[in-house]
């Protein structure tokens, strides 16, 4: 009896030691795997003030893309969800477990030919194993699968969406330095252009052929000049550093604009409402919530329903040393039915079909906005296109206007003060022309980011966006297809009507 009992408890311990082991080696390894990680650029990069220099946009959005912080996030939440669509497929597979107990037990015997009965205390020992595979569980099964493999999809959406958001504000924070660059660039071409005024005059007036009043008057403009030169070089630090904070990198100094884009805006406002519509990755994630949701109510409608299980099982049970011993083994096939829970599965369906009521207004409210908002975006291209062309059209009437009152000016048909006027008119509608222009870039990219259409616009990588093509921490293997041979299924709906 000692051995058989030293042996089972060997038994017992191999038994849970081996998972246990292996769990520990699975953890060490998931420890060694992240430990191994590299560590994310710009954290590196701060930490031995060597931050990266980027130089055209697209460096720009694929380094936003990298490194951002919320994006790294999003992707551990997308391994988290990657693992709980295959948890889920683990109820459709067999589930195998052993039992074992030893211990001493009070016995009782009745003996009917004898006037006392049998009390003591005895050794006693119990193993079994037993192998289960479930059959029907009112859909309970499919229904969770579907409705993790829906939320996974509606986390992917939610990614790319991000990803757009982000890139976004890249573009117009690169375009931003760009336009404020170009800014000092013609603040401080118009100091020297009143420099020079200011050099010619006073050398008339040292001719005696000006006044002192035109030399006093050109130097005030000189140092207004140089009060919007300060101005605009502040205003572009400060545009470095936003870049800085949104791309996580140094605008390098040889930034240029990017070529004008193409094939970005659909040809009329109704066909972008309708694009947008159609493809915006927050309204895919949405529709993918109504899914999960929907899924979420099959899950409850399952209560109402028996399980089904088949049950191949074989047990021991041994008393007094295995002077009594009891064998038994057999294969079942094993029903539970809940009749009656106080009402808590019929209100857990209804608050199931009341959320998926809840998304459904929520994604009626984001289409209504989202509408609003493109034909909002669309406009601002629109006028941006009508200032672009008219800004040309002044900046070329102000120059021209500028050299003949110059030249009027030699001669004596024009003051001082009209060189002056002109010249700051030339300094103020280029200024706004660069300004225009950039708004029309920016227009553009914000008529793509709305539609989804950004990134694949600019050329970006698919496997800086598309995270079905990212590895999963710890899993060798990528997400497609997630379905594992099971056939797809549509959410059934336990409410009168189709969901819209």
């Amino acid at each position: 009896m000692k051995k058989i009992f030293l042996i089972f408890c060997a038994l017992i311990l191999s038994a849970m030691c081996v998972p246990s082991m292996a769990k520990a080696q699975s953890s060490e390894e998931l420890i060694a795997k992240l430990a191994a990680r590299e560590v994310r650029t710009d954290t590196l990069s701060l930490l031995n003030n060597e931050l990266k220099t980027v130089h055209n946009l697209m460096e720009a959005v694929n380094h936003t893309l990298t490194v951002n912080p919320d994006l790294e996030a999003m992707r551990f939440n997308r391994d988290t969800l990657h693992y709980e669509v295959k948890r889920s497929y683990g109820a459709y597979l067999p589930h195998v477990d052993i039992t074992g107990g030893v211990g001493y037990a009070w016995k009782q015997e009745l003996q009917p030919d004898l006037p006392t009965t049998g009390r003591r205390w005895t050794d006693r020992l119990q193993g079994g194993a037993s192998i289960s595979q479930l059959l029907f569980d009112g859909w309970k099964t499919t229904s969770n699968i579907g409705a993790n493999e829906a939320t996974y999809d509606s986390s992917r959406n939610r990614y790319m969406d991000n990803a757009e958001v982000l890139s976004l504000d890249s573009a117009i924070s690169y375009l931003e330095v760009l336009r404020n660059r170009q800014l000092v660039e013609l603040a401080a071409t118009n100091v020297q252009t009143h420099q020079n005024i200011l050099g010619s005059l006073s050398d008339r007036q040292t001719m005696g052929a000006g006044s002192a009043a035109d030399v006093v008057q050109t130097q005030a403009r000189l140092s207004r000049a140089e009060a919007t030169l300060e101005e605009t070089r502040s205003a572009a630090d400060i545009s470095e550093a936003g870049f800085l904070r949104s791309v996580g990198a140094i605008p390098g100094s040889d930034m240029a604009y990017p070529q004008h884009p193409q094939g970005l805006v659909p040809p009329n406002l109704n066909a972008y409402v309708l694009s947008t519509l159609e493809n915006n990755p927050k309204i895919k994630a949405y529709i993918k919530d109504i899914e999960a949701a929907q899924y979420a109510a099959g899950v409850a409608r399952s209560a109402f329903f028996p399980t089904f299980y088949v049950v191949a099982s074989i047990n021991t049970d041994q008393w007094d040393s295995r002077d009594y011993q009891t064998n038994d083994s057999g294969v079942m096939l094993t029903m539970n039915w809940n009749l009656f829970s106080g009402g808590s599965d019929l209100n857990a369906l209804n608050a199931a079909i009341s959320r998926v009521r809840e998304k459904q207004s929520g994604l009626r409210s984001l289409e209504y906005n989202l509408r609003q908002e493109a034909q909002a975006t669309w406009r601002e291209y629109e006028a941006t296109i009508r200032m672009v062309k008219l800004m040309e059209a002044t900046v070329d009437y102000n120059n021209q206007t500028r050299e003949f009152y110059w030249e009027q000016f030699q001669v004596g048909q024009r003051s001082l003060l009209d060189v002056l006027d002109a010249e700051n008119e030339y300094f103020q509608s280029s200024s706004q022309l660069v300004t225009w222009k950039v708004n029309e870039f920016i227009a553009i990219y914000r008529l793509a980011s709305l539609r989804g259409a950004l990134l694949p616009g600019l050329g970006v990588e698919p496997t800086l966006y598309e995270i079905d093509q990212m590895p999963v921490a710890g899993d060798n293997n990528k997400l497609a297809p997630l379905s594992m041979g099971v056939p797809e299924t549509k959410p059934v709906l336990y409410y009168g009507t189709e969901t819209e």
